[in-house]
């Protein structure tokens, strides 16, 4: 029997309204598990692919740019060891959006945590890798320590394939592989898509993880890593390791147009920076760096926080040594060289407290690169193009932009790695 029309609807909006109250009361994603945030999270750009997924997660997850920068380069120390490392360290830069009539608006910030030797002739760097990345953390992050330890850490425990930016390496880098015997049957058989565990770094990341860094400086982490260096033939000194503190500050800016740009003095960026406006009036680029030694990771978040750094041990695998029961490899103190072989920028704009774009360039022509990369965006490229000029520097680049700052309601944003580069970019 067919109901009147007028005897179904009340039963038609029961059933919306219970479908509503369904809904309604689907569980709530909370703050810290993937898939937390929906929508435009944010842009990612990193040199190796495996971790910028993990840089995605951690943004979808709701944390900070920097808290997905940290996990990426922790998740490094296992998919790209080559060049990252917690023996090792590097450089960033960061800045955090304001509202437009802040009175006190806040400065870029630098954080340098270079490898670098306690007394000048050294030939082994004191770590600076955990400091530094706990103490940007400490400022910028969103979510807690052990949520960004815990997906490297799980990386090294039970295994990741070799990715193409990792295997490049291998074949690169055959024979310091070969000069160390740790190294060689590590690491030596492996080819790309090869499935590579660490159960030892995995532990090392694991005191990090519950303990927080102070274990590899002032713990059981760093006492066992000294006497696993000593039998590799390392010396490091307790008191230097435990005196390690990385060195803070506002970041240097350089006014272009109606932009400033910002990197950490010392560093590739900083000469990069001197190049721009000789690219824009065709003067010769400046010079680039040594070898290859760098990772470049960028992320900007959609609530316009901004982060770009480097990561280095200092050359390839750092002193080619590493330790049988940490699985950690001692870097070799950054020189000039190597410090420009890594260049880390941001432009942001001062007036309405907005960052437009966060860069990474790594490899022998970082510098000049990161030159063409600047010249050439804020001529008016697009940043497509702005990536092809700089790549014929021979540089890897990683670069997030947003057309209009973020954040905004146009949010007009794109990442891109350069086309050579075995990186990846994720929107």
């Amino acid at each position: 029997m067919t109901r009147p029309l007028a005897a179904t609807r009340p039963l038609a909006l029961l059933a919306i309204g219970a479908a509503a109250l369904v809904a309604g009361c689907a569980p709530k994603v909370e703050v810290g598990r993937v898939d937390a945030v929906t929508g435009f999270i944010g842009l990612v750009a990193t040199d190796e692919p495996r971790s910028a997924l993990i840089g995605r997660d951690i943004l979808s997850a709701g944390g900070s740019a920097v808290d997905a920068a940290v996990a990426i380069a922790i998740a490094q120390t296992v998919t790209l060891p080559s060049r990252v490392g917690l023996g090792g360290g590097g450089a960033c830069v960061v800045y955090k959006a304001q509202p437009p009539r802040t009175k006190q608006p806040q400065t870029a910030q630098s954080f340098d945590f270079m490898p670098r030797a306690a007394v000048a002739g050294e030939t082994v760097a004191v770590p600076g890798f955990a400091r530094g990345l706990y103490a940007m953390q400490a400022k910028y992050g969103t979510l807690r320590w052990p949520q960004l330890v815990s997906p490297g850490e799980q990386l090294a425990r039970f295994g990741a394939p070799v990715s193409p930016a990792f295997a490049a390496d291998l074949a690169a880098y055959r024979e310091v592989i070969g000069a160390s015997p740790t190294l060689a049957r590590t690491f030596g058989s492996l080819i790309q898509g090869s499935q590579m565990q660490r159960p030892d770094l995995a532990a090392s990341l694991g005191s990090i993880r519950t303990e927080g860094p102070g274990t590899l400086y002032s713990g059981p982490l760093g006492r066992r890593m000294i006497d696993d260096f000593a039998q590799a033939g390392v010396t490091l000194r307790a008191d230097d390791l435990r005196l390690y503190q990385p060195v803070t500050g506002d970041a240097p800016s350089r006014p272009y147009g109606n932009f400033d740009l910002v990197t950490i003095a010392g560093t590739g960026g900083a000469a990069a920076l001197d190049g721009v406006a000789g690219v824009r009036t065709g003067a010769a680029p400046v010079a680039g760096g040594g070898d290859a030694v760098h990772s470049g990771v960028v992320v900007m978040d959609r609530v316009g926080v901004a982060v770009a750094c480097t990561f280095t041990q200092g050359a390839a695998f750092g002193t080619g040594r590493m330790g049988d029961d940490t699985g950690i490899i001692a870097a070799r103190p950054a020189d000039a060289g190597a410090l420009a072989s890594g260049a880390a920028v941001l432009a942001i704009n001062e007036n309405i407290h907005k960052p437009y774009m966060a860069a990474a360039t790594t490899g022998t022509g970082a510098v000049p690169a990161m030159s063409k990369l600047v010249g050439a965006f804020y001529g008016g490229e697009a940043l497509d193009q702005a990536i092809a000029a700089a790549g014929t520097a021979g540089a890897d680049v990683s670069a997030a932009a947003c057309a209009n700052g973020i954040p905004s309601s146009d949010q007009r944003c794109n990442a891109l790695v350069s086309p050579a580069s075995p990186g990846l970019a994720i929107r």
